[in-house]
């Protein structure tokens, strides 16, 4: 079709490619000189400061074409993660990410140091829950101890309450063998008066009978 001075539209059209393709070819084919590839052209104008919007205002090229360059060109740049994570994100947090490239960028943490930078930011991180964890078994254990003071109070007074109770056990022991000695006396001395008055009596007794004996 090229051959048969077909218009670049009608092309583009049928066979489904990009004028600036199209006008390649044709440069090729009238050997006007070297053409610069795409990639190499987006490339440039990316290097030079321009944005993609500034770069696809210009003739020749799509806005998916510069989307696609400018991705590969931010991944050769070792800034591809960094698009494809704002493409995770979504458009909200492009922001954010910008800021946060700036400010570290501004600190001296370039693109090619981000790896090293999030990894010590996640130990930091992980550092800091770990002694937030910390923290909060502590708070625990530290309310676990008031329990464990305020049972081993009640314990103790409960000691104290039970040291009262045997020492009036201890009194009423004391008392009881008083008791049973004063008893255990007692008694003995019934016992001896009762002997006593058995042996009045016999005397009594016999000396009632020699009387009677003598008449």
């Amino acid at each position: 079709m090229l051959y048969k001075n077909i218009g670049s539209r009608i092309i583009t059209k049928r066979c489904n490619v990009s004028p600036n393709l199209v006008s390649v070819i044709r440069k090729k084919l009238s050997r006007e000189g070297p053409v610069e590839a795409m990639h190499t052209r987006t490339y440039r104008q990316f290097e030079m400061g321009k944005k993609p919007l500034e770069v696809a205002m210009e003739p020749g090229i799509t806005e998916p074409e510069v989307t696609k360059h400018h991705y590969g060109y931010l991944r050769l740049k070792g800034q591809g993660n960094l698009l494809g994570l704002c493409k995770m994100l979504g458009p909200k947090y492009i922001d954010q990410l910008r800021l946060l490239h700036k400010a570290l960028t501004q600190n001296g943490i370039y693109p090619h140091l981000y790896e090293t930078y999030v990894r010590k930011a996640t130990r930091v991180d992980n550092l800091a829950s770990k002694i937030q964890g910390l923290s909060e078994e502590n708070s625990k254990i530290s309310k676990e101890n008031i329990e464990i003071m305020g049972a081993n109070n009640r314990l103790t007074e409960e000691n104290k309450t039970l040291q009262l109770a045997n020492d009036f056990l201890k009194e009423d022991n004391e008392t009881l063998k008083l008791e049973a000695e004063f008893l255990k006396e007692a008694k003995v001395n019934a016992r001896r008066d009762l002997n006593e008055l058995i042996q009045k009596r016999w005397l009594v007794i016999n000396s009632t009978r020699n009387k009677r004996g003598q008449f």
